[in-house]
């Protein structure tokens, strides 16, 4: 299966910063992580995989300041 690399960008739209990347397995890995603190229990996937990929972006984000 071929990898997927998620754009993301700020709100705000500043041509001058370069896009970041948030790549797939990342957001992968950490809505696992985040299914895990659950212990396991019922929740929803997709909610999952959007905080994850949130959390992800404001990481990427910080680090490109």
């Amino acid at each position: 299966m071929a990898r997927k690399t998620i754009t993301t960008r700020s709100s705000a739209p500043d041509k001058s910063r370069p896009r970041q990347l948030v790549g797939e397995e990342q957001i992968r890995l950490r809505a696992y992580e985040l299914y895990q603190k659950r212990e396991g229990n019922h929740g929803d996937p997709e909610s999952d995989w959007f905080r994850a990929e949130a959390e992800l972006r404001e990481d990427s984000q910080r680090q490109a300041k």
